[in-house]
């Protein structure tokens, strides 16, 4: 299991085993362990399709739905787009569309998230993944002082 912070809500972290795709979600406040370990990862949930971008080892991973991918390996690549008021995450395979998540990104705000900045990608996880997947800087930090995947 590993730690993984939601990205829609401050308050929101959770347990997420990479090789079941199960999400267990609790609040920040709670106090639980979890809470005290650095985050491998985040996740939102894209009109209704649950989304984990994380970090195992030294690769980057997305699941989408219940399809995985290591960013890494040639031939997978991730498509954002936004049309109509809505953006559409695709997780591509060797030019094969293997997951799709259509949703309509939030307004912003956020529950009582204290950050004082905020930017497109903050209420939109597609182009946030996206942002971080085109930044060769952000794709070797994120998720770097992470601990290891725990089974």
């Amino acid at each position: 299991m590993m730690r993984v912070e939601s990205h829609d809500r401050f308050s929101a972290v959770a347990e997420f085993d990479p090789v079941t795709g199960r999400l267990d979600e609790f609040s920040r406040a709670s106090g639980a362990a979890a809470d005290r370990v650095a985050p491998q990862g985040h996740y939102s949930r894209l009109a209704g399709t649950l989304v984990v971008f994380y970090r195992l080892g030294a690769s980057l991973w997305i699941r989408i739905g219940v399809a995985s991918r290591n960013l890494n390996d040639a031939g997978v690549e991730i498509r954002w787009k936004r049309s109509r008021g809505h953006s559409t995450l695709d997780l591509i395979d060797n030019g094969v569309l293997i997951a799709e998540a259509e949703y309509q990104p939030s307004p912003g705000g956020g529950d009582a998230d204290p950050t004082p900045f905020a930017e497109s990608e903050d209420w939109d996880f597609g182009l946030f993944v996206t942002a971080v997947l085109g930044s060769e800087g952000r794709r070797a930090r994120i998720y770097g002082g992470a601990g290891e995947y725990a089974e």
